[in-house]
């Protein structure tokens, strides 16, 4: 999976930036890789098998310090896959990657590889409440930190990246709170809005001369309507707008979860949604309303305007399998995933539900009025502040000052070591018998006979 998201991200490899960006995803996603590996050998030890039934089964009965370091440890490796804090700074960088690959990969399919595996390994998560304590405290940093970051973004596709980090840190909360199906809900939901969206941003900088920076866009509605259609639907979705959406209901699930662990979870995370209805539609206002800065030319073809047309219908009626009683008494998804995480919790308090449904709408309504068309182009605001949001709360800087200098200096300094010298003596000696052997072979056909003469007399001696 990480040489699949390494190869993808590098594809355009012409570009040093690209290159850099898939080789930094590379090397951050094998630090979760190594606490992966760990994780499973230490299970391995703990219970005896690596068999999913019976690590339910026997993990129970094991020692319970090695099962929760084991659950650290394989939480650890989840996180990386999915770009939580504190390793979640390849994910925007992974951007350099073709869109379709984005909308695969990086929204649907690995990076919910993480919550995939936590939920499915429930029956251990939930005999480990210091490990189950820590994904939720990640997943509430994470929507937090993602969301504040992608408020200031004016690369389309990189707004999308850190919404796709906070929408993963909700499906972590969800899984700190013991709400497996709210994760997996939100895990479905989210694969068909944020495919939808990277889909539809493909075809806007595909139809913009290559262009991302959402500032030099504009008035795009008028060329492209079926674009800013999907891309609207997309948006609703991801903004958890109520009833009409299917974020809104996997959203209000995890919401619903989270206040029953903490009131503090469930208010960090309403003001996620807040954040996430605000940054969404500041990108739709700016890059499809007020005057045209960049004109659209040709049409999305089929190959992608089919994929949209479908990922738009799940992203508005997809959440209809799984409402609360208040609303509807339907829960199919619960349903099909009883026999394996059993069934789904009560129902949350109703005026939890009516709340969680305004605060979606009131981000839209914010971000009308900061970013509606005002006669002039919109301008990207700059303060150091925002510079910090915008460069990942500095994640970047810290990791190179802590890690990649001082490795750096070290390696310098050690580029002479034994070792080194070492290997150069092997080299040495491999390319001087090289040298040697090579002499031999001189072409002449005498000097070849009378080697084969010498080779035979010195064999006949050592049988006599």
């Amino acid at each position: 999976m990480g040489l699949c998201s390494y190869l993808l991200i590098g594809f355009w490899y012409g570009e040093q930036a690209n290159a850099i960006a898939a080789r930094k995803a590379f090397v951050v996603t094998r630090v979760g890789d190594a606490l992966f590996l760990l994780g499973m050998l230490l299970m391995a030890t703990a219970v005896g098998s690596l068999d999913i039934p019976t690590l339910l089964a026997v993990g129970p009965h094991a020692d319970p310090r090695l099962l929760t370091l084991g659950m650290f440890l394989l939480l650890g490796g989840a996180m990386a896959k999915s770009a939580q804090v504190p390793l979640q700074t390849w994910l925007p960088d992974a951007m350099a990657g073709p869109t379709p690959v984005s909308a695969l990969i990086h929204a649907a399919t690995m990076v919910t590889a993480g919550v995939y595996l936590l939920a499915r390994l429930h029956g251990l998560f939930v005999l480990t409440p210091l490990a189950m304590l820590a994904c939720a405290i990640v997943g509430f940093v994470t929507i937090l930190l993602a969301a504040g970051s992608a408020l200031v973004q004016t690369d389309i596709k990189r707004i999308l990246a850190y919404s796709t980090m906070s929408q993963l840190g909700y499906m972590y909360l969800a899984l700190g709170c013991g709400a497996w199906h709210a994760a997996m809900f939100h895990l479905v939901t989210h694969a068909f809005f944020k495919a939808l969206l990277f889909m539809a941003a493909g075809s806007i900088i595909l139809r913009v001369h290559h262009e991302q920076n959402i500032f030099k866009m504009g008035g795009l509605r008028k060329d492209m309507p079926w674009v800013f259609a999907a891309f609207l639907a997309g948006s609703a979705a991801l903004a958890g707008l109520p009833l009409i959406t299917a974020g809104y209901f996997s959203k209000e699930l995890i919401l619903g979860s989270a206040y029953e662990l903490s009131p503090i979870f469930w208010a960090g995370a309403l003001f996620g949604a807040f954040l996430t209805s605000i940054y969404i539609f500041r990108c739709v206002f700016i890059v499809f309303w007020g005057d045209h800065r960049t004109h659209a030319h040709g049409k999305s073809g089929m190959a992608m305007a089919l994929p949209m047309a479908i990922l738009s219908v799940l992203a508005i009626g997809g959440g209809w399998m799984e409402m609360p009683d208040v609303i509807a008494n339907v829960h199919i998804f619960s349903n099909l995933l009883a026999p394996v995480l059993g069934a789904l919790p009560e129902e949350h308090n109703t005026s939890l539900l009516i709340l969680g449904s305004l605060v979606p709408i009131a981000g839209v309504t914010i971000a009308w009025t900061l970013w509606r068309p005002k006669g002039e182009a919109p301008v990207a605001a700059e303060s150091p502040a925002i510079a910090t949001l915008r460069a990942d709360w500095g994640f970047d800087t810290l990791y190179d000052r802590v890690f990649v200098r001082p490795f750096m200096v070290l390696a310098h300094l050690n580029r002479r070591d034994f070792i080194d010298r070492f290997y150069d003596l092997v080299a040495a000696l491999t390319q001087g018998s090289g040298h040697a052997v090579a002499k031999l072979q001189s072409g002449q056909v005498r000097r070849y006979a009378g080697w084969i003469a010498a080779g035979t007399v010195a064999a006949l001696c050592l049988a006599v």
